[in-house]
């Protein structure tokens, strides 16, 4: 018996069978109660029973849309039976076998219009209540024309007793149908607060979650800039005590040996300053800072760096700058440089053959230019479907072809972003296996308008080159204090400086310092940090 109940109540559960589903699950027992309390009065009043076997019919008839919309999740079909079955043929069919006119038939009227009212919606409510507002005007109206086709005149008492069945038979679905609302409304309310509940517990998780990885992650840029800071302390003593080598050795062997550590501790301080670089950027404590600088300085340094470098695998770089271009702007110098470079130093790395294209051009807006820098290469190139990755943090296009190529997969990434702070976007072009070109456009505000003229690349002196070096600056009469807590930094401060003859003392804290500048005065201070 409990089971059967269980059953019956699953039929007007909202949490499982929708609200819509459950409302119309409701017309269908409101439906079939008032048919059988229809047949219970008429066979009670000893009455003549003609619409009895239309209310047995139509109690059958309701078992079809329940089982469809119930069993077959066809809702709109069952629907749209319901209406068309008890609106267009049941409610005519009693009309004109019960009296017509003189019949409690507008009650069932007025039930049948409820029922499109709540089953229907669009298109398919506006159709079917016009053409159940032409049905029941064309009832009213044949039965007062050609009221032969009405089955006789009622008697008095079943003519009470139709009205009052059919008011109250109405009254009482329609009640039922607004108590049955109010608790369905009920129980979405319920839904709504239990989803809501959930809503807040997720969110809350997923703060908590956020908060976590925001502690995490600012421990991870701070793991990386703090070891990326150490690493380079030692490093940059390796690259000094490497220079003291370079400078007062004179056997070819040890020079070549002492220049390859150079080569490669610079590629390892490179990779270093990369990994801080972009932890500075992750933490958002990377800031860009606006200076006055020459275009031509710029260009001329990262240039002959590359220069070099491109000579060194046998490829061609050729430089073109526009000649009207001004000369002096003011922006972060350091970082267009830095962008330069690791443009620059991928598309050296990524050619084997060929060469690189660097062109500088520009336009005016207002007081400023909109420098276009274009960097075209004839390297390896890159798939199509590789280039959403180009920009990503640790991402290396091709790995098993250019697994030789030193790097991280950062550089990109730090430029995108360097240009991103710069209000600017890096993009490029590229076609696998013939070459790729970056290009961006950068607004810089002009200092001077002068035109910049022809840019030439003036020849320096290799710094690694095998010649003697000769000092002239000698300062014996110098006195400097040196502070830090570096016993290896100190030790290569003072050899690069040796042969300046400069007298340095070290000491190895500030407490320290501060008692030796009580006891002697000093040229000059130097800090370590």
């Amino acid at each position: 018996m409990q089971s059967f109940v269980d059953k019956i109540k699953s039929f007007f559960n909202v949490r499982t069978k929708g609200m819509r589903l459950v409302l119309f699950n409701v017309m269908v027992v409101v439906a079939v109660l008032g048919g059988v309390f229809s047949i219970i009065m008429a066979i009670a009043s000893l009455l003549p029973v003609q619409p009895v076997p239309i209310f047995i019919v139509a109690i059958l008839i309701a078992v079809l849309p329940f089982y469809l919309a119930n069993y077959k999740g066809r809702l709109g079909v069952a629907s749209n039976f319901m209406v068309i079955v008890s609106c267009f043929f049941l409610f005519p069919g009693i009309f004109f076998s019960q009296g017509g006119i003189e019949s409690g038939m507008s009650s069932w009227f007025a039930l049948g219009i409820l029922f499109i009212f709540l089953l229907l919606d669009g298109v398919n409510f506006v159709v079917m209540l016009s053409l159940d507002a032409i049905v029941i005007i064309g009832c009213y109206w044949l039965s007062y024309k050609y009221p032969q086709l009405v089955h006789g005149q009622m008697l008095r008492a079943s003519f009470f007793l139709d009205v009052v069945q059919s008011i109250f038979v109405t009254t009482v679905a329609v009640g039922l149908i607004v108590k049955v609302q109010a608790w369905m409304q009920k129980q979405q309310d319920s839904i709504v607060e239990e989803k809501n509940k959930l809503l807040v517990e997720v969110t809350q998780k997923a703060k908590h979650a956020q908060r976590e990885a925001e502690i995490a992650n600012h421990s991870k840029s701070n793991f990386l800039a703090n070891m990326s800071h150490e690493i380079r302390t030692p490093i940059n003593t390796v690259l000094g005590m490497d220079e003291m080598i370079l400078r007062e050795t004179r056997e070819d062997n040890t020079r070549s040996l002492a220049q390859d550590i150079r080569t490669s501790t610079e590629s390892l301080l490179e990779i270093v300053n990369e990994i801080l670089d972009f932890s500075r950027i992750e933490s958002g404590k990377m800031e860009l800072m606006a200076d006055d600088y020459e275009l031509c300085d710029v260009l001329h340094d990262t240039v002959t760096v590359f220069g070099l470098r491109a000579k060194e695998k046998g490829l061609y770089l050729h430089i073109h700058v526009d000649e009207k271009l001004p000369a002096m702007y003011r922006g972060d110098s350091l970082r267009l440089r830095q962008i330069i470079n690791n443009i620059m130093s991928n598309a050296i790395k990524y050619t084997r053959e060929g060469g690189i294209n660097f062109s500088v051009t520009g336009h005016q807006e207002e007081d400023s230019e909109v420098l276009h820098f274009e960097i075209e290469d004839t390297g390896a190139g890159i798939r199509e479907e590789d280039l959403h990755r180009l920009f990503e943090a640790f991402e290396r296009i091709d790995e098993k072809t250019n697994r030789n190529i030193e790097g991280t997969g950062l550089g990109m990434a730090i430029t995108a972003n360097l240009l991103h702070m710069m209000d600017s976007n890096l993009q490029v072009r590229s076609v696998y296996g013939q070459g790729s070109t970056f290009y961006f456009d950068l607004k810089q505000r002009v200092k001077d308008w002068t035109p910049i003229g022809h840019f030439q690349v003036k020849d320096k002196k290799n710094a690694d080159n095998s010649r003697e070096q000769h000092f002239t600056f000698l300062a014996p009469n110098v006195h400097v204090l040196l502070v830090d807590d570096n016993a290896m930094n100190r030790k290569v401060f003072c050899k690069l400086l040796k042969h300046t003859q400069i007298q340095i003392d070290e000491v190895d804290n500030g407490f320290t310092c501060l008692e030796m500048v009580k006891k002697r005065h000093y040229d000059i201070i130097f800090w370590i940090i």
